[in-house]
This record gives C-alpha cells, structure tokens and sequence, in this order.
C-alpha cells in the first residue's frame, strides 16, 4: 500500500482482495517485531502475490460467467458492458488497458459459443 501515490492507504486497503490483505497484514506484523522496514516488506509481499496472480486466473472470464449466469446480452450492449467489468476485475494492476473492438468482438464470440453449454 503506497502512501506516495496519491490514494489513500484506507482506499488501497479496501481494493486489496482477501488474500492480498492477508498477506500485507502478516507480513507487517512478522516485520514490526522485528524492527525492519515493516510497511515496505508488506508492500512488497502484496507486490509479488500480484504478480503470481497475474499468471493465473483462478475464475471464469467475465464473458463465461455471464454466458453460464444466463443472461442475455445483446453485441451492442457486450462492449461496454465487458470493458467494465474487465476494469472492475484489472483495471488496478500495473499495466492494464482496456480491450481493443477486436478483442470485444472475440470475447463476444466465447461468450456465445459458451451460452450454448
């Protein structure tokens, strides 16, 4: 949780997910008795699990959990409604970008084909 970015660390705090706040808080307590950079290390530890988590995906893609939720999205509204909950999910990890129109218009196309499952 960086103080010197701007937002808050309450903010971060309560974006961080439930394993990433684990680990902060675990971290910092190891570090505090031992007199070392505590905030850092936290910090730090959350970083690495961060970048872990971005190899792996432990859900569905948005577009499979709508497909398997069954509701019914029609292509014009699928853009938007998928670039949101992409920046929902990602949008706070270093690097994200939104989806190109290419990459809505496949997510459609998963999501259809999986509809059908």
């Amino acid at each position: 949780m960086r103080h010197d970015d701007g937002v808050s660390r309450d903010f971060q705090w309560v974006m961080m997910s439930e394993m990433e706040r684990a680990v902060w808080a675990t971290t910092f307590a190891m570090k505090a008795t031992m007199n070392e950079g505590a905030l850092r290390a936290a910090d730090s530890a959350v970083d690495k699990l961060r970048a872990l988590e971005a190899t792996r995906s432990p859900r569905l893609d948005p577009e499979i959990e709508a497909a398997l939720s069954g509701i019914n999205i029609e292509r014009p509204q699928f853009d938007g409604w998928y670039r949101v909950a992409l920046k929902i999910r990602w949008g706070l990890r270093p690097g994200f970008t939104s989806p190109t129109e290419e990459e809505c218009a496949a997510a459609f196309e998963r999501y259809r084909r999986a509809e059908f499952y």
